[in-house]
């Protein structure tokens, strides 16, 4: 480099050092912008933000949120619900959320589904009923049944309540994150007997409203047995059936498939 050509380097360089020394200055003070070339446009405003809720950071919602956004899918136009199923499901699931009160579909665990299943053990067979429990708290219902001596819901009623709720979990599971597995997997009471062997038997004076019956006391005819008239269709299997099933304790389906 020619001498000429060096201080005349030497002094653009100096230059460049004392114009970014005091461009620098300025920035710190807030007197320009740093990229210049971005003063001439409009600066784009910083919109607020809200903190988000509870449910946006944890992605799951309450029990009683849940059971309300279940129903409303299994009742639309063309959903998996007739009424009276959709009344019973929602009927337990609602029980369920009475008994254990009404928390995030996470912190739920297996010692819920139990307790729910215990008070369903101890519960008086009117609690299966929707008009007569309307109102009533589930805990206290099933507490009253405990101490007294009343007729209990049977162990088929009671795995049919399971049944319900666990059928809501099932749904909830593909439908949020972070819920556990269904806790009521593998709660069912284990029944040894056939349901036919369960049902009582017919009381005396419910035989006896039965066998006075115009079918055969006398009837207007075999196709009208429950009219008054003169004729006993005694040469019928509508009027032996009972009677066998009375000598021999079987069941109607049991005589009809022989017949």
């Amino acid at each position: 480099m020619t001498k000429p050509a060096a201080r005349r380097f030497a002094r653009l360089s100096s230059r460049a050092s004392i114009t970014r020394t005091c461009r620098l200055e300025k920035i710190h003070e807030g007197e320009i912008s740093p990229d210049t070339f971005a003063d001439p446009y409009p600066k784009m405003p910083i919109l607020p933000t809200s903190p988000a809720s509870e449910k946006d950071v944890d992605g799951t919602p309450k029990l009683s949120e849940a059971i309300d956004k279940w129903v409303a899918e299994k009742t639309r136009k063309n959903g998996e619900w007739v009424k009276s199923s959709a009344a019973s499901n929602e009927l337990w699931a609602r029980r369920f959320q009475e008994l254990v009160g009404d928390r995030s579909l996470k912190e739920y665990k297996k010692a819920d589904a139990r307790n729910s299943k215990n008070r369903s053990e101890r519960s008086h067979r009117i609690f299966c009923r929707r008009k007569t429990s309307e109102g009533l708290i589930s805990s206290r219902l099933s507490e009253q049944a405990a101490t007294a001596e009343i007729e209990r819901m049977s162990d088929r009623n009671v795995n049919k309540i399971l049944g319900f709720v666990r059928a809501f979990w099932n749904w909830s599971e593909g439908q949020y994150d972070d819920v556990p597995s269904n806790p009521f997997t593998g709660m069912n009471l284990r029944i040894t007997t056939k349901a036919r062997d369960e049902r009582d038997p017919f009381t005396t004076d419910q035989l006896q409203a039965i066998f006075s019956a115009p079918l055969y006391t006398g009837c207007k005819s075999g196709t009208y047995y429950l009219t008054v008239g003169d004729h006993v269709p005694s040469d019928e299997s509508i009027y032996w059936v009972p009677l066998i099933g009375l000598f021999t304790g079987a069941l109607r389906r049991d005589h009809s498939a022989s017949m």
